[in-house]
């Protein structure tokens, strides 16, 4: 019996030794990433080239309905949490497991910047941390309005529109100021899978997902019930 004990006893402690020595490894080689990827163009160089873009439209003339769906459908807690979110990742877990399927992720504005920025979209572990890595950088040197005006001037919407001002444009024929709060809901919702809920293919689909972002307002208090009927009803 007492050496089944110590058997089990050391099998614990080797395995517990192998999962840091992995742990290690990987976390050098998603370091090394990074500091590759700032080796090769600074992150300050990398924000200034999304700042110089042609389509590049500060926050401050993005409608407050778009700002306020995709902040409650993609991170609700953005400007309350540092790089990651215990409670998004949390809360994903729970939303993949009853649906038995992968629907949301955990990943924060942040990082999601950060990946944009400077990474391929290649899924390695080591890449989440060198992902990690530059998502403190952005934190260290850039407010919450900044990181996400970043953010919605690089994400895609589908069918080649990239950033706010494009799609806008591009589906409603009008300037991100303008979208009323049903079209910026339709729209929060796309980059979380713009291929399938493209608006020119898969409307109804998209639809479907703005009643996701909807319930995510209303979840986040940013608007009430009564508004929420009125856009789905649309």
């Amino acid at each position: 019996m007492k050496a089944i004990k110590f058997f089990i006893k050391t099998l614990v402690i080797l395995l517990a030794v192998y999962v840091g020595i992995k742990a290690g490894a990987v976390c050098l080689d998603g370091y090394n990433m990074y500091k590759s990827a700032m080796e090769t163009q600074s992150m300050e160089s990398r924000v200034e080239e999304v700042r110089a873009g042609t389509s590049f439209v500060g926050v401050e003339n993005v409608s407050d309905n778009f700002v306020k769906a995709l902040v409650s459908v993609e991170d609700r807690e953005f400007y309350d949490h540092g790089i990651v979110s215990i409670k998004s990742i949390a809360r994903a877990v729970v939303t993949n497991i009853k649906a038995g399927e992968y629907i949301e992720g955990g990943s924060t504005i942040t990082q999601q910047v950060a990946k944009n920025l400077c990474f391929s979209m290649e899924k390695k572990l080591s890449r989440k941390v060198a992902e990690l890595f530059a998502a403190k950088n952005l934190e260290d040197n850039y407010s919450k309005d900044e990181i996400l005006e970043l953010y919605i001037n690089i994400i895609y919407f589908g069918d080649g529109h990239y950033g706010i001002n494009d799609a806008s444009w591009g589906y409603f024929g009008k300037a991100p100021a303008e979208l009323t709060l049903d079209e910026a809901t339709l729209l929060a919702g796309l980059p979380q899978a713009p291929s399938a809920y493209a608006l020119s293919t898969n409307r109804e689909k998209a639809l479907k997902r703005r009643a996701e972002v909807v319930e995510a307002m209303v979840s986040n208090n940013v608007i009430t019930g009564e508004e929420a009927a009125q856009i789905v009803g649309n």
